[in-house]
């Protein structure tokens, strides 16, 4: 005898919700499995940052009265996409409660209804009979089933509130201590700077003094000299840059009066030694040197050089060798801003220095370092940072006095490079 067939379960109606095994709609039944739930369209919205709540409306209260989820449900989405979420209490849970509909029950309790351990007493004083289902739907809402539970779970949140409180206390004493601490290494790298100013020669500092005093704040003293005097080198020369005075005529006559204020005697220069006659001066014409300015990077970097005029003058009891540097207005103005004053303004003048370990200067208060200068002192190595045509020269002067300090690829490039020879014109035979 063959099997009987099963038979066919009966269609759904059209627009029909879909049902559980135990009777109830898929998207109302709390034991349904997830899987099996279609989403529904509130929850499908992109997350939204969170925003300000405020308090419920009457029309809220009125929803759950009438025991309609959906408009209750477009009423709490309505105004938290507006941006001012309706905030539900326990008054509305309660209501809910005595409508007897989980779904309600669950949708004010997503949206953060909750009651406290008095709330549960008094609804146990007031339901009698009732409070067992009441506390039924509580737990099918995802509260817990139980006034014990309950009051377990406000001492929880109560114990998050506090540690919350303890986090942003604690976290506030770091802030204070981390700004006392950023204060306290400021003033030591202040105390710092200040003694490495304060041993620099008082020659060199009443020189630019002098020369800062007669209407050029600009000059810095720059380059080699610091780097070897703060790196326990010999020291060949003081290097001073300052804009220049109008002309070559006008650059001399300032530089009398800067070491006549300074009180330092000028020694006399052989300027010219031939013949029967041999000519000397304290101030003998300047030198040129070029600068090179970079500005710039990739496709849009530039290069320009600049002259200007390098006045050799030994003055003083050792002796020392001034090297004053007169700029061209407009290099001047490209590398220190007119009317600036401090290490943000000999940035412009170190940046432009060929080698990472020149890059230092002072104003006589302060002390300006780029990060390659002090990348250089860190590590004992020479980096090329911007060649120019006479750099190489430049370089072999470095190594001498830095002979167990390491290069770097660009500077082993350079020391290391010839230029190719001019070949010989073509049918000119040479006998050797």
């Amino acid at each position: 005898m063959r099997p009987a067939s099963p038979r066919p379960k009966p269609a759904a109606k059209p627009g029909a919700p879909e049902k559980c095994g135990c009777g109830y709609p898929i998207d109302e039944c709390v034991s349904a499995p997830k899987s099996s739930k279609k989403p529904k369209p509130s929850q499908e919205k992109p997350a939204h940052p969170q925003r300000k709540t405020v308090a419920a409306s009457g029309e809220m209260m009125a929803l759950i009265a009438q025991g309609d989820v959906k408009k209750l449900r477009a009423h709490l989405e309505e105004s938290f996409w507006k941006g001012a979420p309706e905030q539900p209490v326990w008054d509305h849970l309660l209501e809910a409660l005595k409508t007897g509909k989980r779904e309600m029950v669950r949708l004010l309790v997503t949206y953060d209804a909750r009651p406290t351990a008095q709330d549960l007493e008094a609804l146990k004083a007031q339901a009698g009979e009732a409070y067992p289902q009441y506390l039924r739907l509580l737990r099918q809402g995802g509260l817990p089933t139980s006034l014990a539970a309950f009051e377990e779970y406000a001492r929880q949140i109560e114990a998050g509130k506090e540690a919350a409180e303890k986090a942003a206390s604690e976290r506030k004493l770091r802030e204070q201590e981390e700004a006392v601490a950023r204060a306290a290494v400021e003033q030591s790298v202040k105390k710092a700077m200040k003694m490495q100013v304060e041993s620099i020669p008082a020659e060199w500092r009443k020189v630019l003094f002098e020369i800062q005093s007669q209407s050029a704040s600009e000059a810095v003293i720059a380059g080699g000299a610091l780097r070897d005097l703060f790196n326990d080198r010999p020291v060949k020369d003081v290097d001073i840059f300052l804009k220049t005075r109008g002309s070559e005529r006008k650059n001399r006559k300032f530089l009398k009066s800067v070491f006549n204020a300074a009180g330092l005697k000028v020694q006399e220069q052989v300027t010219h030694n031939g013949g029967y006659s041999i000519k000397r001066n304290a101030f003998p014409d300047p030198g040129t040197q070029k600068f090179k300015v970079v500005s710039g990077s990739g496709y849009g970097r530039m290069e320009s050089e600049t002259r200007a005029e390098s006045w050799k003058v030994i003055a003083g009891p050792e002796k020392t060798e001034y090297n004053v540097v007169f700029m061209s207005e407009e290099f001047a103005a490209r590398v220190n801003p007119p009317g600036s004053k401090g290490p943000g303004t000999m940035k412009g003048i170190i940046e432009a220095f060929d080698f990472g370990l020149c890059q230092i200067a002072t104003d006589g208060e302060s002390i300006a370092e780029t990060p390659l200068y002090k990348k250089d002192v860190a590590e004992k190595t020479i980096t090329l940072d911007k060649g120019n045509s006479s750099s190489k020269e430049h370089l072999q002067r470095i190594v001498k006095k830095y002979p167990d300090w390491k290069l770097d690829e660009g500077a082993k490039k350079m020391l290391a490079y010839e230029p190719p020879k001019p070949r010989r014109p073509m049918g000119i035979r040479v006998w050797y």
